[in-house]
Order: C-alpha cells, then sequence, then structure tokens
C-alpha cells in the first residue's frame, strides 16, 4: 500500500500526491486504486491483470484497464518539452483531458474506449480491438476515430514567424475513419470535412507483399479557409495509385498513378480539366500531364529510364494554347 509520495520530475512536474495499492502473487497484478496528483494535474488508474492474460503461449483469463486524468496546461508544456513561446501562449488555459478503458488478453485485446479532450480546441473517440496481436500472420482487428476540432488557431503556432499570419486553422473540422486489419493487410477509409469541402481518403497496404492501393479525391475545398491571403477558392480534384516496392531503383519496384483536377478557382478565374498519369515498371518511367482547359491546352510527357547508376530520359512540352491575358 502507497499511503503518501512525493517528488519533482527532472522536467520539472511537481508530483504533490501519489497514493494507492498494488497487489500482487503468483497469479496476478491487481490495483484497485491508484492515484497521481501535481499542483495542476490528476491522474487515476484502476487495473486486474492476470498473469495468464499476457502468456504468449496460451493466454486464458482477461485483464482490464481503466485510467482517467486530467493534465494541466503547465504540466502539459513540461512533458512536451521545448515548445515555441507562441504555442505556450496561445494554448488554451484548460486542461486536457483522457480516458481509457481496455480489456481483454494478448489474444484478443478491446479498447473500449480512448477519449482525448482539450475543451473548446478538440475532442477525440477512438475505439477498436485486435486479434492474435503478437502474430503479424494472423493479426486482425478494427478501429474506428473521430475527431472533432474546434478553436485551433493556437497550432499556427510551430510555424516559422514568416507563415504565421498566412496560415490558419479553420474551426470545426472534422475526421471520421476506420483501420482494418486482416492478416498482414492493413486498410483505411477516412473523410475530412471542413465547410463545404470534403477530402476522402482510402487505401490499402499488404505487409507482406509490400504492395499498396490508395485513393484520394477532394471535393469542394476551400483552400482560402486555410491560407487567407492565398486566391485558391474552391478545389476538385482526384488522385488514384498502386504499385509494389517503395525502392524506385529496383527492377521489381513497379507502380501506376492517374489523377485529374477538375476545377480550380483562383480569384475570378478557374481552370479545369487537368489530368495526370504515370507507369514505372523495370526501371522504366512514362508520366504525362494534359490540359484539356481551352486558355491552357497542351501537353507534357516524361520517357526515361530510373536507374541508381544513372537517370536518363526525355522531357517533351507540347503545347496548342497558352493565353494568360
Amino acid at each position: 500500500v502507497l499511503r503518501e509520495g512525493r517528488a519533482v520530475e527532472r522536467s520539472g512536474i511537481d508530483i504533490r500526491s501519489l497514493t494507492g495499492s498494488i497487489e500482487s502473487d503468483s497469479v496476478r497484478i491487481k490495483i484497485p486504486d491508484f492515484s497521481l496528483q501535481t499542483v495542476f494535474s490528476i491522474l487515476k488508474l484502476q487495473a486486474f491483470v492476470p498473469w495468464s492474460a499476457i502468456d504468449s503461449v496460451n493466454p486464458i483469463d482477461f485483464m482490464s484497464v481503466d485510467m482517467s486524468g486530467s493534465i494541466g496546461k503547465k504540466d502539459v508544456m513540461l512533458i512536451a518539452g521545448e515548445m515555441p513561446k507562441n504555442i505556450q501562449r496561445y494554448y488554451p488555459d484548460t486542461s486536457l483531458q483522457v480516458r481509457l478503458g481496455a480489456n481483454g488478453n494478448i489474444a484478443d485485446i478491446k479498447l473500449e474506449k480512448l477519449e482525448v479532450s482539450l475543451p473548446r480546441a478538440f475532442h477525440l473517440d477512438l475505439t477498436g480491438s485486435v486479434q492474435s496481436v503478437i502474430n503479424e500472420q494472423l493479426r486482425t482487428g478494427n478501429f474506428h476515430c473521430d475527431i472533432h476540432t474546434y478553436d485551433m488557431d493556437f497550432v499556427a503556432g510551430i510555424l516559422p514567424s514568416s507563415m504565421q499570419n498566412r496560415v490558419r486553422i479553420p474551426d470545426n473540422m472534422r475526421l471520421t475513419g476506420r483501420l482494418d486489419i486482416n492478416k498482414g493487410l492493413y486498410s483505411t477509409d477516412m473523410i475530412f470535412r471542413e465547410s463545404r469541402g470534403k477530402i476522402h481518403l482510402s487505401g490499402n497496404y499488404n505487409l507482406f507483399r509490400d504492395s499498396y492501393e490508395a485513393y484520394l479525391k477532394v471535393d469542394s475545398l476551400e483552400p482560402v479557409h486555410f491560407m487567407p491571403d492565398d486566391s485558391i477558392m474552391c478545389l476538385n480534384a482526384f488522385v488514384r495509385a498502386k504499385g509494389r516496392g517503395t525502392d524506385i531503383y529496383r527492377a521489381s519496384t513497379w507502380a501506376e498513378l492517374e489523377g485529374k483536377v477538375s476545377d480550380i478557382c483562383y480569384g475570378n478565374s478557374s481552370v479545369s480539366d487537368i489530368s495526370l498519369s504515370g507507369n514505372l515498371k523495370n526501371n522504366h518511367l512514362l508520366a504525362e500531364i494534359i490540359s484539356a482547359y481551352p486558355l491552357i491546352k497542351g501537353r507534357i510527357s516524361i520517357d526515361g529510364d530510373v536507374k541508381k547508376k544513372e537517370v536518363n530520359g526525355m522531357l517533351i512540352v507540347d503545347v496548342d494554347t497558352l493565353d494568360l491575358y
């Protein structure tokens, strides 16, 4: 039983109270009540972990962990270490709230909840489960996340001072999505929303084949909300890619890419119908950008070999129409 404890951590965190009880024997470890308090924060933990729950050969029993906490601004700054002064200045003067609940064993772990919120700034919810945790070939699972932001302007403080007045973080953004795991295949499907705009990202990666597929669609996004001094008012586009391998110099690596900008609104003007495609196979690269927009009509092509010792090829620019007035 820990009746009372105090300490000052190297980073400067002043632990004013450390209390609780820990029971352990050959069967399990039990923490019925554990509390840590600083001048600005409090963390509480309850846990029950049978040793058999983390037996990698034959997990039988189930463990449970429940944690909650409130971490004050000053402790967040101490934990994070060196932070830009603007972040310290504009970071909300409220406590970071954390809640975690999980149960299961090493064969099947369920994340009942992970909630992280900073009032007036953001709220995150994450749930999911994983089976066969330590076996990559048999591992399966799924996670769902929901992130909602409010006033995140203080994040701009991490940018160089020359950019801080040019970039802003819009209010009320939302990111929802999932991650699925199926015996080496990791798949995701996520949607980001800001005002009328939406970005949809889906794809998968095969850990054992080192292969991937990805699809990104931008629908009615308004970049001017992020860069108010810029003039890009709206963007509609998509990109699709697939391939195998990430070392572009290996002959076994291949990739295919296609995309299209269907509309860019810039000031009082707009540009549309710009498509791109690319193919890399056996160290040979083919890429092309085609504009069917009436005022900028043409084609840019690349045809070349990509090898570790040398890169050579041709760049062809064929312009039918170029009217900038």
